[in-house]
């Protein structure tokens, strides 16, 4: 389940995933439940997280983005939700191998309507790409990992700094927690950096100061 409180509306927005690998988006306010949709019938697997929902800082505008079938391709899809409709469905092409996401996530930049969207497929590799209010900038998108330390768990995380506005993304891969900065006008630092765990990283979290 995700639950985001909207700062701009008096509302909640409220995504869930079931055993049937069902994704269905609500709205709550005012004490009433509304414009509940199914996004997906079709996510990978009910043991990952398929979607994530973010909310723009600035717009107020919810950006909802899911896997919506678990067959062998390389998209994403995706909705705006902006306080009385829901998007028609749109589509993100990424970088990756042809596998199904399991895990999806999705960090709002303060005082922007930029977010960085995470995914995690099949194959163990990591894809990060930001939205601009409007669309993804795929041109600054990156494949991070080819070889992450696996698909069970949610081993990534993404922060952005305050005052600078940059950001840091780390993630597992073999016994190592590494980790690249982003900078919102090159994008992702080619230099990535590792810090020794001994073990395996099975989930880490992020809080921008």
């Amino acid at each position: 389940m995700v639950t985001k409180a909207n700062h701009k509306k008096d509302e909640i927005i409220i995504g869930t995933q079931d055993k049937d690998k069902d994704v269905n988006i609500q709205i709550y306010s005012d004490g009433n439940w509304s414009n509940l949709i199914e996004v997906s019938n079709d996510v990978s697997n009910s043991a990952q997280r398929g979607f994530d929902i973010a909310i723009e800082q600035l717009s107020g505008d919810a950006l909802i983005v899911y896997e919506n079938s678990d067959s062998s391709d390389n998209t994403v899809a995706y909705r705006i939700w902006n306080g009385t409709e829901y998007s028609a469905e749109q589509t993100l092409t990424t970088t990756l191998t042809n596998k199904a996401a399991r895990w999806i996530s999705l960090t709002p930049k303060t005082n922007s309507d930029k977010i960085m969207l995470l995914v995690l497929n099949d194959a163990k590799e990591l894809y990060a790409t930001v939205w601009n209010g409007t669309g993804f900038d795929t041109t600054k998108a990156e494949v991070l990992s080819t070889n992450t330390v696996s698909y069970n768990e949610q081993h990534f995380a993404f922060a952005w700094e305050e005052q600078s506005g940059e950001g840091l993304v780390v993630y597992g891969e073999g016994n190592d927690l590494a980790y690249r900065t982003y900078d919102s006008t090159t994008g992702f630092n080619p230099i990535k950096n590792t810090i020794a765990l001994g073990d395996n990283l099975d989930a880490v979290r992020m809080c921008s100061d």
